[in-house]
């Protein structure tokens, strides 16, 4: 016995006849072979369009078509309606719901106002945003700017060269006239500081402003309420409006009252009488030559009336000592 002789170990797996259970790894196979056209693996038909709905709430199936069939009837001009004829309205009958009005009567607009935390929508007409007591209505005649105004002072001491009622017939104003009147009371009120060493009589600056506040406000309505008697075309913002302007003149005249010399008071004064009462008959010409037989006697009198607004302007306020 050779010591050194191998020793034989018992190997209990090896066995010719065992199997190895596992199958050895594969390569992975391409989908794709030089033959066949390239086909996706997650491509699938399209899946079928359900069946038509019964909704409990409506009497009939509601209809449902895919986003091909609108894009489709998008691109080729037509509706998707025309493929249900029940859904396409007729061109004869009203919309459901509505109500056909006439064509001159228009349906009162709404307005949303917040009450104790919750939005209300309020129905409001025509007779509510003209209210006289309403700040609204009253807004757009105030809606100019200092240009306007200037422009508009300047065009009233030209009266024979500007159709100043045609100008301002599309945005008449309060601002000009009562700015007018307000500034040519202050202004005989500083030419009167000027023109006498003596202390002023306020009693005749709160005299002037009645008379002239009475009078650029007072005439118009008068004439306004004899227009609208006896048919005249006038209203009564376009009249206030001339009549404001007409008396800007006596503005500058206030200040050349100062000098202290008769004829030349008299002389800027009828110059102003004048041109404002021209301004005057020329504007109110417009609207009223339609009816001569009440227009020539109406302009006699305002014009008499303007007259002696002037007299009272040179005999009283600008009588300084």
């Amino acid at each position: 016995m050779n010591p050194f002789a191998p020793v034989e170990v018992y190997n209990p797996f090896e066995n010719k006849n065992y199997t190895d259970p596992t199958p050895p790894p594969q390569p992975p196979q391409s989908q794709f072979s030089p033959q066949s056209p390239r086909t996706s693996t997650y491509s699938s038909p399209p899946p079928p369009v359900p069946p038509p709905t019964q909704n409990p709430y409506s009497d009939g199936p509601e209809l449902k078509f895919r986003e091909d069939d609108e894009t489709e009837a998008f691109y080729s001009g037509k509706s998707t309606t025309d493929k249900f004829p029940s859904m396409s309205p007729s061109p004869s009958d009203p919309p459901p719901n509505f109500t056909t009005l006439p064509s001159n009567q228009t349906l009162p607009q709404s307005t949303t106002r917040t009450t104790g935390g919750a939005r209300v929508t309020v129905q409001t007409t025509e007779d509510d945003d003209e209210s006289v007591w309403s700040i609204s209505t009253y807004k757009k005649y105030f809606n100019v700017s200092s240009g306007d105004v200037l422009i508009r002072c300047a065009r009233s001491m030209w009266p024979f060269k500007y159709d100043f009622l045609e100008a301002v017939k599309n945005n008449p104003d309060f601002y000009g006239p009562f700015w007018i009147t307000t500034t040519l009371i202050f202004m005989m009120a500083a030419a009167a500081n000027f023109a006498s060493p003596l202390p002023y009589d306020f009693y005749k600056l709160t005299t002037g402003a009645a008379v002239i506040y009475g009078y650029d406000f007072g005439v118009p309505l008068l004439f306004w309420i004899y227009a609208k008697w006896a048919d005249l075309p006038v209203s009564l913002i376009d009249v206030l409006c001339i009549y404001g302007y007409s008396l800007f003149i006596y503005s500058p005249i206030a200040v050349l009252c100062i000098i202290n010399i008769t004829w030349v008071r008299w002389l800027v004064v009828g110059i102003g009488c004048l041109l404002s009462t021209s301004f005057l008959v020329v504007n109110l010409w417009m609207p009223l030559r339609a009816k001569l037989a009440h227009a020539i006697p109406t302009l006699l009198v305002l014009a008499c009336l303007h007259v002696g607004l002037a007299l009272t302007f040179r005999l009283y306020f600008f009588n300084f000592q």
